[in-house]
């Protein structure tokens, strides 16, 4: 389980690796499951970064579900327009 390998990435087609580090002193360390940290592979909070961006961000259900449907109903308009 991440963030530990399995051996996966070698069938798999990821840009995620495994990385190998040590540890000099004994104490509490945080592991980063989201694979964007700089400091790799200890977390240095990057991902609350990104959820913040994602909820600034967000147009909500119609930003993708409207467009998709705007060109699939001209799609379908087209497409039995001469039936």
């Amino acid at each position: 389980m991440n963030p530990f390998c399995d051996g996966q990435c070698k069938w798999i087609l990821t840009r995620c690796r495994p990385v190998t580090f040590n540890v000099s002193e004994s104490g509490y360390y945080k592991l980063c499951n989201c694979k964007m940290s700089a400091n790799a592979p200890f977390c240095n909070g990057t991902h609350q970064q990104v959820i913040r961006w994602a909820q600034k961000h967000h147009r909500g259900f119609w930003s993708l579900w409207g467009v998709a449907a705007f060109w699939g109903t001209f799609g379908y308009w087209g497409f039995t327009f001469y039936k």
